[in-house]
């Protein structure tokens, strides 16, 4: 999947021919497989939901992905990749990433995590208030608050939340101040690295 590629250390670390392109819709996307088959595409859904699209347009292969019709339980890593995603889905997701040991699985599941998180922030919110999974989805972002102990704390906390990768209130919890006062102090920290960014190099 572009998914790998983009986690690859190497330019090239993976190759073209090992990529395969997955668009994913919450509902069937009809003019697009219209558009597909007027242009000589082959469709084949080889389980519910998973349409394997084939053809001499085709530059990669390519997968239409319906979450709507997909499995539960077969396929919620996928199920995940959708801002509809539901509570049960959201539990396998996490309990599965944290169940993971392979370093570029992990790293795969990170990304999927990430973009769960930020089309489904409510999921997450309400998982804060389970002790249980609370406890998962800390466990699966541990390595990232070791290195923001090993650091500034605020400052890594606030990166973190910048690049998506903690909710609100866990970064305000983290922090051990009210969501209030983490949102004016996380405008005081974008301000200064703005700053930064802007200062022109003597």
């Amino acid at each position: 999947m572009i998914l790998n590629k983009a986690n690859s250390p190497k330019s090239d670390g993976i190759k073209v021919d090992n990529i395969t392109v997955s668009l994913v819709h919450e509902g069937k996307p009809v003019k697009l497989i219209k558009w597909f088959k007027d242009n000589g595409c082959k469709i084949l859904e080889k389980y519910p939901g998973i349409y394997y699209v084939s053809g001499n347009k085709i530059l990669f292969p390519l997968q239409l992905i319906v979450s709507s019709r997909l499995s539960e339980k077969s396929h919620y890593w996928l199920k995940s990749l959708t801002s509809k995603m539901n509570l049960e889905t959201g539990k396998c997701l996490v309990l599965s990433a944290n169940s993971l040991s392979d370093k570029d699985d992990k790293e795969n599941a990170d990304s999927v995590i990430r973009l769960a998180l930020a089309e489904n922030p409510d999921i997450f919110r309400h998982f804060k208030e389970v002790p249980d999974m609370y406890e998962a989805l800390m466990t699966l972002m541990k390595p990232e608050f070791d290195e923001a102990l090993s650091k500034s704390k605020s400052d890594s906390i606030m990166s973190l939340f910048n690049k998506g990768r903690l909710l609100e209130e866990y970064a305000a919890e983290e922090l051990d101040m009210p969501v209030k006062q983490f949102r004016k102090a996380y405008k005081e920290w974008l301000a200064k690295k703005q700053d930064k960014t802007t200062s022109p190099v003597s």
